[in-house]
């Protein structure tokens, strides 16, 4: 097995220290003007208090710092799909979500959570929003597999020979190879999310 020594130097530098804590470089400096130091003995943090600083304050700093890697968590949390259930209504034409192969659902900042029984619908809901929470998360169903995927990974078939619920005429699949080959069966149009969204089908 390789073992791997660093050097006291490098251990102790800010650089390390930074990507020991998963910190980005902006929370790391602003931990340290706020007087703490991070150690990698036993992964514990120590909080240390300048001359400058009285030692009633470090209570204070402390919750400042959690607040902030509190922040940090939040922004990189996921927005996992949500599964259909029976009585799900869409949220642009208010019609039952009765087909799974043709459903959508977004997710906005306030986690807010939106399903569509079509694409169409979707997209449509898109355009007619006002100064809303912005979106954080799209999925479309795969039209073969009837599985969630992401809406920026999937490939889109658009033809007016595809009966949608309400006509949107835009099916998806994870795989682009089947995308294709139901763009030839429905003498469709392939596009990727982006053009979805900017022809406003």
């Amino acid at each position: 097995m390789l073992r791997f020594r660093l050097s006291p130097a490098f251990a102790g530098s800010d650089v390390f220290m930074m990507l020991s804590w998963g910190l980005r470089p902006r929370l790391y400096a602003d931990a340290c003007s706020a007087g703490y130091a991070f150690t990698s003995e036993e992964n514990k943090m120590r909080v240390r208090t300048s001359h400058k600083h009285s030692v009633a304050r470090a209570p204070f700093k402390l919750t400042a710092l959690f607040s902030l890697v509190l922040v940090l968590g939040c922004e990189t949390s996921k927005f996992e799909p949500v599964a259909l259930a029976p009585e799900d209504m869409c949220a642009y034409c208010k019609m039952a979500v009765s087909e799974k192969r043709y459903a959508a659902e977004l997710i906005d900042a306030e986690g807010q959570l939106f399903k569509f029984d079509d694409i169409g619908c979707m997209t449509n809901f898109l355009k007619n929003r006002k100064s809303t929470p912005a979106i954080k998360a799209y999925f479309v169903m795969d039209f073969e597999e009837r599985t969630w995927i992401k809406a920026a990974d999937a490939s889109y078939v658009h033809s007016p020979e595809l009966s949608t619920p309400m006509n949107g005429g835009i099916i998806a699949f994870r795989d682009q190879t089947k995308a294709k080959e139901a763009a030839d069966r429905y003498h469709g149009k392939l596009l990727r999310f982006e053009d979805v969204l900017a022809t406003g089908h």
